[in-house]
């Protein structure tokens, strides 16, 4: 429990419920009368029943638990996939991290995988909170819900490897850093490959940001959280070169997670 509080996932939540407001300010510059005031925040909440959104928060952490306690039963009677995936696109990923190989932005990918992640998930939902955007609220909870729920089983019933345990000379960069080795080791399977979710979520976002732009009939470029569309937009491609470079997905995860991602937002869209 301890480990947990003061270890990477405990700081960088800490980090998160520091900064939140931070950016959520910063991106409302332009749209101030869009604000929820301060003194309306619990009324906002109680209101329009905000306190759902933040329970489907708290059912995904238990669904995660359960799904990581199936998984190493279940894969001892179905295996793992990991050589048809590397007998489709090879070691490609082995030239990128060679390539791009730098201490610096190993460093860097490291913070970003696991904070920027955990910040576009949970600062999202908040943000339309607090613009008063209802709808979008819904939309972006439901996101995280359905697409979880869409990758489960392929993670208990179709393991795939982390491309540094099964590559050779694939070194497994985001491990190497002793302040992450011990949270990933006890809170990553190191075989849930398919699909990525740090694409399929974000992914998700920013489909359902196009198609509710779409069916109000504005222009993106004149759209009122374009800046925070554009946001999610570069760290979504930022978190495709990172889960390459260091050494957890393969390149087949990228469209797999866009695809679980527009079908979880088309579905949310339109039902």
């Amino acid at each position: 429990m301890t480990d947990t509080i003061i270890g990477p996932y405990g700081i960088m939540m800490t980090m998160i419920i520091f900064l939140t407001p931070l950016l959520c300010w910063s991106f409302t510059r332009n749209q101030t009368d869009s604000r929820v005031p301060l003194n309306r925040i619990y009324s906002e909440i109680k209101e329009k029943k905000y306190y759902l959104h933040i329970m489907g928060y708290l059912l995904i952490v238990f669904w995660k638990q359960i799904t990581d306690a199936l998984n190493e039963p279940i894969k001892v009677k179905t295996g793992h996939y990991t050589d048809w995936v590397l007998a489709i696109e090879g070691e490609a990923v082995l030239w990128i991290q060679d390539v791009f190989s730098n201490g610096v932005l190993t460093d860097v990918l490291n913070f970003h995988y696991l904070f920027i992640y955990l910040f576009l998930i949970y600062v999202t939902t908040i943000y339309y909170m607090y613009t008063g955007e209802r709808d979008l609220t819904d939309k972006v909870t439901l996101n995280y819900l359905l697409i979880y729920a869409l990758a489960v089983p392929y993670y208990l019933f179709f393991n795939v490897e982390v491309t540094s345990s099964y590559i050779p000379g694939m070194e497994a960069l985001l491990y190497h850093d002793g302040w992450y080795t011990d949270f990933y080791a006890s809170h990553d399977p190191l075989d849930n490959c398919v699909p990525s979710l740090h694409i399929a979520i974000p992914f998700g976002i920013l489909a359902i940001n196009w198609l509710h732009v779409r069916e109000k009939g504005i222009k993106m470029k004149e759209w009122k959280h374009l800046a925070y569309h554009r946001f999610i937009l570069w760290n979504t491609i930022l978190f495709a070169f990172a889960i390459l470079y260091l050494g957890i997905h393969w390149i087949v995860d990228i469209p797999l997670g866009i695809l679980v991602g527009g079908i979880g937002a088309l579905f949310i869209h339109h039902v």
